[in-house]
């Protein structure tokens, strides 16, 4: 697995009927979409975004009542965010700036339903998915700091939309990002998530399960983990990351990175199927630019 920055346009990984058990990875592929009002990175450069606020926030404060718990912006360790939550299955990141500084530890948000960002009108238990939070109105930022990760299964939903960062002379609908340095009190992205063929800053598995990211997401140093089994999964604007690792069950739904119909830049994509966990096959498949584009196995190896 190289080390590449993935920035790329395209509007989808892993759509199709295959073996159960056969893999998606991703090695020069993460897509974006042009807009008016939000500008994504280039193609294959890291944009070095910083996070909206300079400071580490201090810590925030959250509360379960009612069947939601309701999460301030601030600082959180794993600890204090579990204990906000509570006994609430639905949790909702009220808009503005979160840091996550776990350490070396993952926040198990199995059979939780997230919304970030500014709600839909009414009950949160009962807002869709998609579509649960407001992308017009203000948005929610996740920092990620040293190895803190977000493990979602058991049919979590996260429905996030970005908060409008200003970097340099344009707006960026930032919803998650990854540090590339130290900045204000908070820690670089370090350890396992910064370690290739180790483990994902944000993993998602188990039937139902599902993302939608309204925004952009930038972890140019770590790997995203994503294996659909039904569940929806989206991110709408942009992808910034070393590997995003795709692997969907059996006939599984597509991952959608960017907007349906949007013409899409060129790059690769390295497909591996595994039969009961032995590599079989691996190809690396072109990808034009263009809306309707033709893709070609530049090449291909018989694994055993």
């Amino acid at each position: 697995m190289d080390r590449r920055v993935l920035v790329r346009r395209g509007p989808r990984f892993g759509r199709g009927h295959r073996r159960r058990g056969s893999r998606r990875r991703g090695q020069h592929g993460a897509f974006a979409r042009s807009g008016r009002r939000h500008v994504q990175p280039a193609v294959g450069v890291d944009p070095a975004y910083t996070p909206s606020v300079a400071v580490r926030p201090a810590n925030g404060v959250g509360a379960c009542a009612a069947g939601v718990a309701t999460i301030g912006p601030g600082t959180y360790t794993v600890a204090q965010l579990t204990a906000a939550i509570g006994a609430c299955t639905t949790v909702w990141l009220q808009p503005g700036f979160f840091y996550l500084n776990f350490g070396n530890t993952v926040w198990n948000a199995a059979g939780l339903k997230i919304i970030g960002g500014t709600p839909v009108a009414g009950p949160l238990p009962a807002a869709p998915f998609p579509g649960g939070c407001n992308p017009a109105a203000p948005g929610t930022q996740l920092v990620f700091g040293g190895a803190s990760q977000i493990a979602l299964s058991a049919g979590s939903k996260l429905d996030l939309c970005g908060l409008d960062t200003v970097e340099g002379s344009t707006t960026v609908k930032l919803a998650i990002l990854g540090l590339n340095a130290a900045v204000g009190g908070m820690a670089t992205q370090s350890g396992c998530v910064t370690t290739i063929n180790s483990c994902a800053v944000l993993t998602a598995s188990g039937a139902g399960t599902g993302i939608h990211i309204t925004g952009t997401v930038a972890v140019p140093r770590a790997k995203l983990d994503l294996r659909p089994a039904g569940g929806h999964y989206a991110i709408t604007d942009a992808l910034v990351a070393r590997t995003i690792n795709v692997a969907p069950a059996s006939a599984g739904p597509a991952v959608v990175i960017g907007t349906a119909n949007t013409p899409r830049s060129a790059g690769s994509v390295v497909l591996q199927a595994t039969i009961g966990g032995t590599n079989w096959l691996a190809t690396r498949v072109g990808l034009p630019a263009g809306p309707n584009p033709t893709p070609t196995i530049s090449d291909w190896v018989i694994q055993h």
